[in-house]
Formats: structure tokens, C-alpha cells, sequence
């Protein structure tokens, strides 16, 4: 079992308010904690065209996929249909702008100024079955890609599957990751709703990789998002099951 996490440094990127600023107005969220730096300073990849068509928390899967090739390039080498990668992750961001712009178009009108507005490549960024893919296509793995976008247990079920799949033998590895990213003002004011007002809402994503022997856990020791007393700080949306597991050290 080999894992990656890849997370903001406290010490360099404190917990500041976030403004998003939308064609509804502005919003702001208190306590939030993002990666330094632009898009491209995440993850070097090796086609830069990959950026275009790529969201943030896309690019945070590749970086932590990529951090685990090494693992994973002996299962690859000898059957590249033979690793499942299972990425649990939310939608991409909405393009608010333009369905702002679009709300009053006429009828007669509305092609074109859809065709206008409308970036392919931010469409691209919008469904979370791509990123998963992208990995596998940087990893050079065919087998079968799983995506899961429920907030609370997107974790779980990647993991229920990738374990069910490993037990099986339909695949002989299995790479589980995650991501969360501030990019869509909807989805970080819904995944800080109902988070107690002590804890930072922050970008994070993790990849753990997986092979028939490490199936000796039951995955249920996972802590819930709202245990403050093992974790009073940082919580990762989506991303937060799999990261908590990978800083307990292990299945128990």
C-alpha cells in the first residue's frame, strides 16, 4: 500500500476570508486555505495542452496520481487493463458567467450568443468523470475508471468498489484518489455549511494505491467530518475520508 497526499502548508498559506465575485454579486467565505499560485504551478504535466480542458481539482488528482507512478508502473508494465483507478471528486466549476449573460437572450439569439460564450474547454473541466481519465491517460492504465461525486461518501464507495474489484481479481492494482478545490463558489459555501465554525475549509487531494494483499481493512474506521476532537482544524470536502485514512497510517 502506497499513498500521496498533497496539502496547503499552514505555515505558508494561512486561513484567510475568500471572495468569489459573480455576475450576482460577491461572495465571501471565512476560514478557507488554498495552494499558492495558479493552476499550472499544481502538477507539471507532460502535455501542457492537458491545462486547458483540466480543473483544479483535476490537476490535484494528476499530482497526486502522478506521485504514485512508481508504484503503480509494475502493474501497468505487465497489464495495463489490469488497474482501476476509482477518483472520488465534485463536479467541475459552473460557468456563471455566461449562464448569467444567457438568461435573457431571445430566442432567436440564444445559439449564438451560447456559442459566443461558451469555452469547449471549460465544459471539459466541468465533468468529474474526466479527471480520473486524464490520470489514466498520463499513467498509461486502461482498466476501469470509476468516478463517485457524493460529498459525504464519494470516499467510501471508491474504496467499497476498488476493494470489491481487487477481490475479484478484475483488477491486480487499485489507485483511489481524491480532491477538493475552492473553484465554484456554490460547492465551497455547500461544503461549508454545517461545518463548525472552528474549522478551515481547505483545498487538499490524496491517492492511495492498493494491491489484493493490503485487503485487510474494513474501511470503517474512517472519522466522520464532524469529529473534533481527532481532527479540530482542516477539512477537505469531499477529499476529507481519504486523506483522514492516509494520516492514520493505516487499515485497522
Amino acid at each position: 500500500m502506497k499513498s500521496s497526499l498533497q496539502l496547503p502548508d499552514p505555515s505558508l498559506c494561512e486561513a484567510q476570508s475568500y471572495s468569489y465575485h459573480t455576475a450576482a454579486g460577491t461572495y465571501t467565505l471565512a476560514k478557507v486555505r488554498m495552494f499558492p499560485g495558479q493552476e499550472k504551478e499544481l502538477v507539471e504535466l507532460s502535455d501542457p495542452r492537458a491545462y486547458r480542458s483540466m480543473s483544479r481539482a483535476s490537476l490535484l488528482i494528476s499530482k497526486v496520481g502522478l506521485d504514485l507512478s512508481n508504484a503503480v508502473k509494475p502493474v501497468v508494465q505487465k497489464d495495463p487493463f489490469s488497474l482501476g483507478i476509482y477518483c472520488a471528486i465534485n463536479n467541475g466549476p459552473e460557468d456563471y458567467t455566461s449562464a448569467s449573460e444567457l438568461r435573457n437572450a431571445h430566442p432567436d439569439d440564444f445559439a449564438g450568443q451560447y456559442k459566443r460564450l461558451r469555452n469547449p474547454k471549460h465544459y471539459l473541466k466541468q465533468l468529474p468523470n474526466l479527471a480520473p481519465a486524464q490520470l489514466g491517460i498520463f499513467l498509461g492504465a486502461f482498466g476501469p475508471t470509476n468516478t463517485y461525486s457524493h460529498s459525504r461518501f464519494g470516499v467510501r464507495h471508491a474504496l467499497e468498489q476498488a476493494a470489491l474489484d481487487l477481490h475479484s481479481g478484475k483488477v491486480k492494482g487499485a489507485l483511489v484518489c481524491s480532491a477538493f478545490a475552492h473553484e465554484d463558489f456554490l460547492l465551497s459555501m455547500r461544503s461549508r455549511i454545517g461545518l463548525n465554525s472552528a474549522r478551515v475549509l481547505s483545498e487538499g487531494a490524496a491517492a492511495l494505491f492498493l494491491e489484493p494483499s493490503d485487503l485487510h481493512g474494513d474501511f470503517q474506521v474512517i472519522p466522520r467530518a464532524d469529529d473534533q476532537t481527532s481532527f479540530p482544524s482542516d477539512f477537505f470536502g469531499i477529499a476529507d475520508d481519504l486523506i483522514k485514512l492516509i494520516q492514520q497510517g493505516e487499515f485497522k
